[in-house]
């Protein structure tokens, strides 16, 4: 990894998913630092969404 990135990374992770298809995805991460926040993201739009729930960054509200 050093090869590629010029100099050791301080947060290096590889991990496979669950991402609904046929076969698990897979990821991996190199980087300086790494924040993980555990919370529901929305995926569509809900008018019932509570206070301080959050979007995924394609919603949108419909057009009236």
């Amino acid at each position: 990894m050093t090869e590629l990135l010029g100099e050791r990374p301080s947060v290096f992770a590889a991990f496979e998913a669950d991402a609904g298809g046929t076969r698990p995805a897979t990821g991996l991460i190199a980087a300086e630092r790494l924040d993980v926040v555990a919370e529901l993201v929305l995926r569509s739009w809900r008018e019932d969404a509570a206070p301080g729930q959050r979007f995924a960054p394609w919603v949108r509200r419909p057009a009236r």
